[in-house]
């Protein structure tokens, strides 16, 4: 059984519809450690030319740090807010699930 096959997504997209603002929740099961894990995947944004990623590279390299960071944002509207909701409950339930199958706190 590969990642995939155990693999179950939730995408949320932003309020303003703009395509790359997406964001990937990930829940596996029957991976044992990756069970107990919610995985958040974010689309960064590239709109630099192949030079300025290939100098953006070399300055990560050698320890640059930008004071921006390279981030997005989603908005979540309020039927996002409650499906954000639901898909942690369902997360915590299956942890607590188990977590009283094995016994422990």
């Amino acid at each position: 059984m590969g990642l995939n096959d155990s693999a179950e997504h939730t995408y949320i997209e932003c309020d303003c519809d703009h395509a790359e603002h997406i964001l990937r929740f990930t829940r596996y099961s029957g991976l044992d450690e990756l069970d107990k894990m919610l995985t958040v995947d974010v689309y960064l944004s590239n709109y630099m030319s192949l030079p300025q990623r290939i100098w953006y590279g070399i300055k990560y390299i050698f320890g640059f740090k930008s004071g921006y960071g390279a981030f997005d944002c989603v908005l979540l509207n309020k039927k996002n807010v409650k499906r954000l909701r639901d898909l942690c409950n369902m997360h915590l339930e299956a942890l607590d699930a188990e977590e009283g199958n094995n016994g422990s706190v």
